[in-house]
């Protein structure tokens, strides 16, 4: 698994904050909205959604032990 972009930023105080920076399409970040019928299409999302969350909260896990801060970017935050 790897991150997108890895930022350094200096604060006003001096100090600097690292994130580790994941981008992907704001309909990956949450769950796809269930069908009235299971649909081949429904049961991709619901896989892409479930391995995002488990890459997710490992990278997660992974900054914590480094002094990151982990977070995920969508086109809502980008645009």
């Amino acid at each position: 698994y790897f991150l997108d972009f890895l930022i350094m930023v200096q604060t006003r105080s001096g100090e600097i904050k690292k994130f580790a920076v994941e981008i992907k399409p704001l309909a990956q970040t949450m769950p796809p909205k269930v069908p009235k019928r299971q649909t081949p299409r429904y049961l991709t999302e619901m896989a892409t959604y479930a391995v995002n969350q488990a890459k997710w909260e490992a990278a997660e896990s992974f900054c914590k032990t480094k002094g990151l801060e982990f977070i995920v970017l969508t086109e809502k935050e980008l645009f």
